[in-house]
């Protein structure tokens, strides 16, 4: 009999395009927001960006491709009980040789990044494997099993969608193009569980 390999309990990486022209309207908007320092970058200090109106289009359709993600992705049922709400959300700004450090989104279920100004020939975003290896191999070939990071080139316009709990991170910025994205969070409202089951839960 051969050998048959299953890759069970994958990680669902969302990438999608917004098909809405982020226009000198926006980006100058994005432009003249106060600022402040993030480790190695700059992140808006409005971190309710989303809330504003110059972004309602966007925010309309982010929350398609989220309703998309949790019926589609995650096989949650979104008919009557529960509700998928943007929590927080910020700009992020990248100039020449600023980065974004490895880390997660505590406090939220999906989050997701909206690329305002970027370039796939130079930008990408990478994900790192979340499990601790207590035994350290030397590899002779990388695959699905055994990798450590992957990394995905994004473009002005990209939406990415992942689970909250995903290390991820940006590698410094070694042109003159200042990349900018949008980060924001997600979490439910309604109920979850069922009361005869002993786990209802309402949000």
């Amino acid at each position: 009999m051969t050998a048959v390999v299953h890759g069970i309990f994958p990680t669902p990486l969302y990438i999608n395009s917004l098909d809405i022209e982020i226009n000198e309207s926006l980006l100058n908007y994005v432009n003249n927001l106060e600022i402040c320092n993030n480790t190695s970058n700059w992140t808006s200090k409005n971190n309710y960006i989303l809330e504003e109106p110059i972004f309602k289009t966007i925010k309309i359709k982010l929350e398609q491709m989220l309703n998309e993600y949790f019926i589609n992705i995650m096989g949650v049922d979104l008919e009557n009980k529960l509700k998928i709400v943007i929590t927080q959300s910020w700009v992020n700004i990248n100039k020449k040789n600023f980065s974004h450090h490895q880390h997660c989104h505590p406090n939220s279920i999906v989050s997701g990044v909206v690329y305002l100004q970027a370039d796939k020939k130079v930008d990408k975003i990478n994900f790192l494997k979340n499990d601790y290896e207590f035994l350290k191999f030397d590899k002779i070939r990388w695959n699905e099993y055994n990798s450590e990071q992957y990394s995905f080139p994004i473009n002005k316009g990209d939406v990415v969608l992942f689970p909250s709990n995903l290390m991820h991170s940006v590698d410094k910025n070694k042109t003159d193009n200042t990349r900018i994205s949008l980060s924001f969070n997600t979490f439910v409202k309604g109920k979850l569980g069922k009361r005869s089951h002993l786990n209802e839960l309402e949000l």
